[in-house]
């Protein structure tokens, strides 16, 4: 601590006088660290001789000390004429009361402090009182000397009544505390005792007898009766302990059996000491004695749970041997690293090390590509911090191996990683056939493509000469020469060829689902509207079948759908509701209203037809599976469930199905409310623009399929002056434009269906005509590597979403200025 110092002119001599040396010390250390010089003294006699031999500028004292006390000190200083005019501060404790500072101050004191006292207070008190001169004795008031003494008298016997209560207080206090330790002793069940070394007698309490099992009238006082009741197992170390403990003039403490009278053992653990005569002969013993039979049977029951646990640790490692499972521990201060045979076994090592390995070998075996993930980090986030990593293993046998390991490190409040614990499994084969599986997917997959791309073109080359069929076959039924056999031959032919034409249609539809190239326009479709006209054009099939169609709808349902496709899905669901019902049923084709807070509409279609058990339900969208309706009349292709499906799920939908054997099925489509959804395929034909001839306007290509990333850009472009957008929401669209309207600038994203960025980059550079129109990509994919390939693969500019609009416009001007220069 610091204080600042006393600036005076000279230093000052300062005399202290306490009885209590701390005290004197903080005020020299207080007092010399402010400047000044100090005399300590510890009485009032030594303070006078101090003064008269060596005169200080102030003395600060103590009232209640030995030999002479503080008052007597004032009244012999303030008596002598060369150390009156010293001013005379008391610093007290004791006498604190208003009273006593009275009485000092008409002794002739000049000050009066109370202890304690903050040091700068107290070093500012000090400082009003240097310099000053003290009253001359002949200013003062003067006292009579039988008053001064009789008040000093009642002073001194006030505060000897003090010292009397308090005394008794203390008495009071000691009484308490024996009570106490009795109660204390009791508590804990505690016996004591004293031992008469030279008379052999023994003391013990009311509960030392209990604990030995007997009534305190009963114990008779002699060393024999008590060696009597003491285990005779345990007599002998016993005896040894106590011998010990003398000879060593240490404490004595053991444990032993005590055999009751009844029989029963109990368990004692004795403390003791000894006291010696000025020969060295111990004459006394004195202790206590506890019960610690509970001890020893929780200890007895932790012995076995130790060998049940050494035994289950055993049955661990077997498992774990079993499970070619391994595990180890790192600590991460030394750097040891400890782990089971298993573990080494993993690593092509020998189990000769004890499963000690030094850290550093084991870094050496794993790949250098992943040493940076199986090193233990020196810091995590958490204090406990689960990892999963999985590294490769070069043993020195030349063999690679894939180890997958599961660690738990534990760090300090710090972060810093203490240790580390963990199992690990060598997954080299899982990992081999994992890869073998992949490839099986992916070839899989390619022949899935295949597929569809092959039905996808048959497809196309089967409507052709479907096409000519269909129309000679009705120019047919137009030739008057025609018989009435031919005209019903005719007929069988227009039949089957528009059934084959369906069919066509409908596995060219599945193939371009299954390929990725069916194209939707989601946009804003009145669902009430549509299932009008899908229930107008399925009544004369409803009809003929003696089938009742029933809708019930709201108004203001409308969904974000494709329109066609949508119609195309209701059009099949009720096709199917009227083609698979019994003679005389029902369709109801129902909807729900769309709140608020809804974010989809359902469309329900329910049919009183024969319905499906739950094994047809599973198989009820694979493709070409009619669930043996291929052996009645009904016609059908089986695919447009599976259609109906995907195109639903295009849509951002879903379709569930509920069915009885028996009662019937009700299939229901779930759609976006159009109210939840912005428009998600603005029509470009809004947004075409065309250059005038001489214009100055400049012409912006953004190709992106999000409508809201559309919005966006479109709301940045109105900003700038004399730059008008297009916009593509589909690649194909967006090379079909780059061609008719050759624009100043392409924006283009990433991920696309169909062709992605990439594809789109490669077309537009590879073409003459386009090869030097700037495209900047604009894009979600932000990270490092990202941003790299799209340097790489030749995008004059990489923007990443969201957009800085600042950055996004002083690009697009930058390139507008180069394509204008």
């Amino acid at each position: 601590m610091h204080w600042p110092l006393t600036h005076n002119k000279h230093m000052s001599l300062i005399l202290t006088v306490d009885d209590d040396n701390d005290i004197n010390y903080l005020l020299r250390t207080l007092l010399e660290s402010s400047g000044h010089r100090v005399m300590s003294a510890e009485h009032g006699v030594e303070a006078l001789q101090l003064a008269r031999n060596n005169p200080p500028d102030l003395i600060i004292s103590d009232i209640l000390m030995p030999v002479m006390d503080g008052f007597q000190l004032c009244r012999e200083w303030k008596a002598d004429p060369c150390l009156a005019p010293i001013p005379f501060l008391f610093h007290t404790a004791t006498y604190a009361s208003s009273k006593d500072q009275r009485f000092a101050l008409s002794l002739g004191a000049d000050g009066f402090l109370i202890k304690p006292m903050e040091p700068n207070a107290l070093l500012a008190e000090i400082t009003q009182f240097l310099g000053r001169t003290s009253p001359a004795q002949g200013t003062r008031p003067k006292t009579d000397e039988a008053v001064v003494l009789k008040e000093y008298n009642a002073v001194l016997i006030h505060k000897l009544e003090e010292k009397v209560e308090q005394l008794k207080s203390t008495s009071i206090q000691a009484m308490q505390d024996h009570e106490r330790l009795q109660l204390a002793l009791e508590a804990a069940n505690a016996g004591i005792w004293d031992y008469d070394i030279s008379s052999g007698h023994i003391h013990w309490n009311d509960t030392h007898a209990a604990l030995f099992g007997m009534q305190l009238e009963q114990f008779d006082g002699r060393i024999e009766t008590v060696r009597s009741c003491i285990h005779p197992h345990d007599i002998e170390n016993l005896r040894r302990s106590v011998e010990s403990a003398k000879n060593q003039q240490q404490p004595f403490s053991g444990e032993f059996r005590v055999r009751w009278p009844d029989g029963s053992i109990h368990w004692m653990a004795g403390r003791g000491r000894f006291q010696y005569a000025s020969s060295g002969a111990a004459t006394r013993m004195s202790g206590v004695v506890i019960d610690i039979s509970d001890r020893k049977i929780a200890e007895d029951r932790l012995r076995k749970t130790e060998r049940s646990l050494q035994e289950r640790e055993h049955q661990l490692e077997q498992a774990q041997q079993l499970a070619e499972l391994g595990w180890w521990h790192f600590d991460g201060t030394t750097k040891a690293f400890q782990c089971s045979r298993e573990h080494l076994n993993f690593l092509g090592l020998t189990a000769d090390t004890h499963g000690n390995l030094p850290y550093d070998t084991f870094l050496s075996l794993v790949h250098p590509d992943d040493r940076g993930i199986a090193e233990f980090p020196s810091t995590c986030n958490r204090e406990k911090n689960i990892r999963q990593i999985q590294y490769r293993i070069q043993r020195r046998d030349g063999k690679e191996r894939v180890i997958r390991e599961v660690a738990e490190l534990i760090a300090s409040s710090t972060g810093h990683v203490i240790s580390a614990c963990g199992t690990s499994k060598d997954i080299t084969q899982s990992k081999m056939l994992e890869a073998a599986l992949t490839k099986a997917k992916n070839d899989a997959e390619k022949a899935n493509r295949a597929k569809s791309e092959f039905l996808s073109s048959m497809s196309h080359e089967l409507r052709t000469p479907m096409n000519a069929i269909l129309e000679f076959a009705q120019l047919l039924l137009d030739d008057a020469t025609l018989t009435d056999d031919n005209k019903e031959n005719v007929d069988e032919i227009l039949k089957a060829g528009n059934h084959l034409l369906t069919l066509i249609n409908e596995v060219l539809d599945l193939a371009r689902i299954e390929a990725g190239r069916l194209q939707l326009s989601l946009e804003r479709v009145n669902l009430e509207e549509t299932i009008e006209d899908c229930i107008r054009l399925s009544r004369s099939l409803a009809d003929k079948a003696n089938i009742k169609l029933d809708y019930i709808g709201t108004s203001g349902c409308d969904v974000m759908a494709d329109r066609v496709r949508l119609k195309q899905v209701i059009l099949n669901l009720i096709s199917n509701a009227v083609k698979y019902n019994r003679a005389g049923g029902s369709v109801a084709i129902a909807t729900r209203a769309c709140t608020a807070d809804d974010e989809f509409i359902e469309i329900s279609v329910v049919d009183t037809g024969k319905g499906m058990n739950e094994q047809m339900l599973q198989r009820l969208f694979l493709p070409f599976n009619r669930l043996g309706a291929e052996d009645t009349k009904i016609e059908g292709t089986g695919i447009g469930l599976s259609i109906t499906r995907q195109l639903v799920g295009l849509m951002q939908g879903s379709i569930q199905v509920r069915s009885t054997l028996g009662a019937g099925s009700c299939f229901t489509i779930r759609l976006p409310c159009a109210q939840h959804s912005p428009s998600l395929n603005p029509a470009p034909t809004k947004q075409l623009w065309r250059r005038e001839a001489n214009s100055s306007e400049r012409a912006l290509l953004y190709i992106e399929d999000n409508p809201v990333n559309l919005k966006l850009v479109e709301g940045i472009i109105k900003r700038i002056p004399g730059l008008s957008l297009i916009s593509a929401h589909t690649p194909e669209l967006g090379l079909e434009l780059t061609l008719s309207h050759k624009p100043d600038l392409i924006l283009c994203d990433i991920n696309l269906p169909g062709l992605d960025g990439y594809e789109i980059l490669e077309i537009l550079k590879s073409a003459h005509e386009t090869s030097t129109i700037p495209v900047i990509a604009v894009t979600a994919s932000a990270s490092p590597e990202d941003i790299e390939r799209g340097k790489q693969a030749g995008f004059d500019a990489y923007l990443t979403k969201p957009l800085d609009i600042s950055t996004f416009t002083d690009t697009i001007q930058r390139f507008l200025k180069r394509t204008l220069s």
